[in-house]
């Protein structure tokens, strides 16, 4: 991505301007105004209310603002008068850019914000439960249409509500929100794993053959987490039967040790680098991938090793714009064993992965710069 080299002159008269125009509603002013007597507090509220109203918001910026007027600042707020009047407004603007289409982990971070949030409004003297209550309503209308944020920060809910889901108060709407989230994830990891269909394309591919990965993994795992959670209506039950989503991709990934080949474990991990459940994972496998390099394509005929070849190119592809560093350490690692297979038998494996190679292009050192330390600036991976 080009970088704008901006003047520190230019840079200041931007920031002077950039809020000219804009118009501040009558409620958020009077949140403003309850902290005027407080400076940091203050400038927070009114520089992160104007960044929300602003046609070109940064809305990272207002996300992790909005954040530490609930958290950082939430002594201040609570001590005054109308304190649950305070706290509505950051939450209800949460809420609004909860419902924007934003990236993923600006949506897990709102998420996660009004979970603590929830959770310091409990731990206080005053009877905080209708704000509490408000909040998981926000996150449950949230949740129609923003799922999968809800999912992939599901091990939140456990963390933060644990304590609110005892309360006779906050139980049962702090209950029924993370029972909804966690059968969403469920739906989801059936929907995007589907196992049987995998092991179904690649059954003339692997050698394994005494596995138990449909049982563990498949239709059969998912139904019977379905049955479970329907049965559930407890918290404690709930939390401890019902996997979140890291714990579902942490299975997963543990799903390698079933296979007795290196080369079923290389194709399994290929399969789990395409699930949308293990983005997260991804650099992790990818690692994992190189490390049992080596092993792989020594349970491979010399003839094999071509066609293995190609499919780490293949692989390799899809990735190559978030994991290019990973991505060319395997190559190393490939080229390297290839190198060593040359040499104890000639097959003109060198100029066929060389050829590949070629093909998959170089990269380039992209836009040279200064960057702001006076430092030449390249694209690392070149």
């Amino acid at each position: 991505m080009k970088k704008k080299l901006i003047s520190k002159a230019l840079e200041a008269n931007l920031a002077e301007t950039r809020y000219k125009d804009v118009k501040i509603p009558p409620e958020y002013q009077e949140f403003i105004n309850m902290s005027k007597k407080y400076y940091g507090i203050n400038k927070r509220a009114n520089d992160c209310i104007i960044e929300f109203q602003h046609p070109f918001s940064n809305r990272k910026f207002v996300i992790e603002e909005l954040r530490s007027i609930l958290l950082t600042d939430f002594w201040f707020y609570s001590t005054l008068e109308n304190s649950e009047r305070a706290f509505s407004v950051p939450v209800k603007l949460m809420h609004s850019m909860l419902l924007e289409e934003l990236p993923t982990e600006q949506h897990v971070l709102i998420i996660k914000t009004l979970l603590e949030f929830s959770n310091k409004l409990y731990a206080e003297g005053k009877d905080y439960s209708s704000a509490i209550r408000h909040c998981c309503e926000l996150m449950s209308a949230a949740l129609k249409t923003q799922a999968f944020s809800f999912i992939v920060a599901s091990k939140y809910f456990e963390r933060y509500l644990d304590k609110i889901s005892k309360g006779s108060k906050t139980g049962a709407a702090s209950t029924a929100i993370t029972k909804e989230i966690y059968h969403q994830n469920i739906l989801f990891w059936e929907k995007d794993s589907k196992i049987e269909n995998w092991l179904e394309e690649n059954k003339d591919l692997l050698k394994t053959e005494n596995h138990n990965i449909p049982d563990s993994l498949g239709k059969k795992w998912f139904e019977s987490l379905r049955h479970e959670i329907e049965r559930i209506d407890n918290w404690d039950e709930l939390v401890e039967k019902i996997p979140n989503y890291d714990q579902i991709a942490d299975r997963f990934s543990k799903g390698v040790e079933q296979f007795d080949y290196f080369v079923d474990k290389f194709y399994f991990i290929f399969y789990l680098l395409k699930l949308r459940g293990m983005k997260a994972l991804r650099e992790r496998l990818i690692w994992h991938l190189n490390k049992m390099l080596q092993q792989t394509i020594d349970e491979l005929e010399i003839e094999e090793v071509k066609d293995f070849t190609n499919q780490i190119f293949e692989f390799a592809e899809e990735l190559r714009v978030d994991h290019a560093s990973s991505i060319l350490d395997i190559f190393e690692t490939l080229g390297k064993k290839i190198i060593d297979l040359e040499r104890e038998n000639p097959s003109h494996l060198i100029s066929f992965f060389e050829n590949k190679l070629i093909d998959f292009g170089f990269e380039t050192p992209g836009m040279v710069f200064v960057n702001e330390n006076w430092q030449l600036s390249v694209n690392e991976n070149h």
